[in-house]
């Protein structure tokens, strides 16, 4: 038994939805693929590598989420609370998945989520140069003062910047 791809195959002709005047036309229909009509199949070689390293990935994620879920399942029984003897559940593969893709993050994305923690975000109340400076005030009293403070050259960040050089002269 040989696989017939999708173009030479006259199943697929049906399977798209074909007309039924336009299929009596097909030759592929009545004859069926032109490497039928010859002595040999064609010879093709199938790359399994590429497949196999899929396969053995997924295998290894699988045997680490079995480990992550009984070692799991483990602390839980050593805290004593209830023992916990029945086969591993859906809700630990999760738990465990879970754990794993949070450490892988941590791994991966260290400085990123850092990065992203030191973002301040603030609704003020306008969009007054008042109204920034309060705000500014409020970040400052939170975080402390800024060694750089960046501006999109707005209309409250201009009046707040010549406010503070006037304040200061």
């Amino acid at each position: 038994m040989e696989h017939v791809p999708s173009d030479p195959n006259p199943a697929d002709l049906v399977s798209r939805g074909i007309d039924p005047d336009k299929l009596l036309q097909q030759k592929l229909w009545f004859n069926g693929p032109t490497f039928l009509s010859g002595d040999e199949y064609p010879n093709r070689t199938i790359n399994c590598r590429e497949k196999l390293e899929e396969y053995n990935s997924e295998l290894r994620k699988t045997l680490l989420m079995n480990k992550l879920r009984t070692i799991n399942r483990f602390v839980e029984n050593l805290k004593g609370i209830s023992r916990v003897t029945v086969p591993l559940t859906i809700k630990e593969f999760e738990k465990a998945e879970t754990f794993l893709v949070n450490k892988v993050q941590e791994q991966e994305f260290s400085s990123d989520i850092n990065n992203l923690k030191t973002v301040h975000i603030e609704l003020v109340s306008g969009l007054t140069s008042q109204a920034f400076i309060a705000a500014l005030k409020r970040f400052m009293a939170r975080r402390g003062k800024c060694a750089k403070l960046f501006s999109d050259n707005g209309k409250n960040f201009v009046g707040a910047s010549n406010g503070i050089k006037n304040f200061l002269k």
